[in-house]
């Protein structure tokens, strides 16, 4: 009884008011959210990134229409490298997928997409975004990649990522001798080799003294390695040529198309995708500095980037953006971008979307400082007035916010500024307006092409092809034997839930 009529403490006072006022911003913050997502409901707009939540200053690479939020498209604008973070289920792929059908919609760019953890639905549905804005898709490895376009140089810097090579003591030794071993093996036939399994076969120790028994400096430099090391470097290569066959000079390379998608299953066979990873990080270099056509532009998507190995992304960065080149990575932590030199030169460069994480504080602090009012009282049995007020600096994104945003919630943080947005969906397509891209088609070659996988039955549909689609040129019919797949088929729950039906056309995904 003696609780419910006593005067309350000073404490008790000072704590009901705090949650007062806690309870009446976080009623405010669910009105913007609301807000955000009725004006989403409006309208689809697929240049949007998404809705604004609330917002200080305009970001610089951004543009506010209204309640929406757009991203500068333009050459000047759109200069810096994006990093996508959150947690699993924060809604970074739906990130991603946005971001890159902006760039589709809006842009002439040329799109690659790298992807760690492939699966049929995020692959189909790539596929089927770019060709719904005119590109043509090529999807590795499901078609062949050649991975062995440029001069000899560049093709030895690439085969050097295959063997793991040591930077101190012996092993540096090691790798120079293996450097040189591979110059030579590659150099021992007429022209370049043009799959894994021509270097391996020309790195053969007893081809290379057959080969070099007339020139005796390269002899020499040869019969340095003991047989048992050279045997290792050819094992090395025997093991990547069977695992990735695909890779060869018949195939298809990045200045030949418009888009791209790369599935690389780093949890089935580690070692073997992070050289392959590598490798493709290489040939990236090589195409942004000398085979790009000049007045093209390019952004590239690491899906789960460290995958790949966070200095070799991070090294492509920093060449890419002089050769007008965008590259939008995609990380759960912090902690997965790298030590701390590579997290200061990874984040001290991009963009970052910063979606639900455990523990964001790092990444929040990079939005900036705001000057609060704190006020503290003195407190004993009696209400005492006395107390001091002060302006403190707190970080105006706050953590625990960040921890708790909703699916598809995010904080923007450009060059300084900060803008809280709900991210506008992905595009959900209509495969009939597609065209020419055959979806279907394409789920039931793969099918044919492993006896596990379920029986995909086409469906008639009248199917109106897409304007653009419609007017693009057919592409000519496969005459060459298709090559198997190294993953197999998507499971029925895989296969995309928006492809149905497919009208006749030229086969764009394989």
């Amino acid at each position: 009884m003696w609780d419910v009529v006593r005067p309350k403490s000073i404490q008790e006072k000072l704590d009901e008011a705090e949650q007062a006022q806690a309870d009446k911003v976080a009623a405010q913050e669910r009105k913007l959210w609301k807000g955000a997502e009725k004006a989403l409901k409006k309208g689809v707009d697929n240049a949007a990134l998404g809705a604004i939540v609330s917002m200080g200053t305009e970001p610089a690479d951004f543009e506010r229409k209204g309640q929406k939020l757009y991203l500068r498209t333009g050459a000047s604008s759109a200069n810096l490298h994006g990093l996508v973070l959150g947690g699993s289920g924060a809604g970074k792929t739906e990130t991603l997928k946005r971001l890159a059908a902006i760039f589709a919609s809006q842009t002439d760019y040329d799109i690659f997409f790298i992807d760690p953890k492939p699966t049929a639905d995020l692959k189909f549905y790539f596929a089927g975004l770019m060709a719904e804005y005119g590109r043509t898709c090529k999807m590795y490895p499901d078609s062949p990649f050649n991975g062995f376009r440029g001069d000899a140089r560049s093709v030895h810097n690439r085969l050097l990522t295959i063997p793991v090579l040591g930077t101190e003591g012996a092993s540096a030794y090691y790798a120079e001798l293996t450097e040189e071993y591979v110059w030579l093996g590659m150099n021992a036939g007429d022209g370049l080799p043009r799959t894994f399994d021509e270097v391996a076969q020309r790195l053969d120790y007893d081809y290379l003294l057959q080969y070099y028994a007339n020139d005796p400096t390269s002899l020499q430099s040869i019969q340095r390695i003991k047989r048992q090391d050279a045997n290792s470097v050819v094992m090395r290569f025997n093991n990547v040529a069977r695992k990735f066959s695909t890779i060869s000079g018949a195939g298809w390379a990045f200045e030949d198309v418009r888009a791209a998608y790369f599935g690389l299953p780093v949890l089935e066979a580690s070692r073997d995708v992070d050289a392959i990873a590598r490798f493709l990080i290489e040939d990236l270099k090589h195409y942004f500095a000398t085979r790009k056509q000049r007045n093209r532009r390019t952004v590239v998507f690491f899906d789960e980037f460290s995958a790949f190995g966070s200095e070799n992304v991070v090294n492509l960065m920093e060449l890419v953006r002089s050769h007008g080149g965008i590259v939008i990575l995609a990380s759960q932590t912090t902690a997965a971008l790298g030590d701390d030199r590579l997290q200061k030169r990874i984040l001290g460069n991009v963009t970052i979307y910063l979606q639900r994480m455990n523990d964001p504080r790092e990444v929040a602090a990079l939005g900036g400082m705001q000057p609060v009012l704190d006020v503290s009282r003195h407190m004993d049995t009696k209400p005492n007035p006395n107390g001091i007020a002060r302006y403190v600096d707190k970080s105006v994104i706050d953590p625990t916010k960040v921890a708790q945003l909703p699916l598809g919630g995010a904080y923007i943080i450009n060059r300084g500024r900060v803008a809280h947005i709900k991210v506008q969906q992905a595009p959900v397509l209509d495969w009939n307006k597609i065209g020419t891209t055959h979806l279907d088609l394409a789920l039931q070659w793969m099918s044919a092409n492993n006896p596990n996988a379920p029986v995909l039955v086409r469906r008639a549909s009248p199917a109106v092809p897409h304007a653009a689609a419609a007017a693009r040129p057919l592409a000519p019919a496969r005459t060459e034997p298709t090559p198997a797949l190294a993953h197999g088929a998507p499971t029925k729950a895989a296969t995309p839930s928006n492809a149905p039906n497919q009208a006749d056309g030229a086969d764009d995904f394989i």
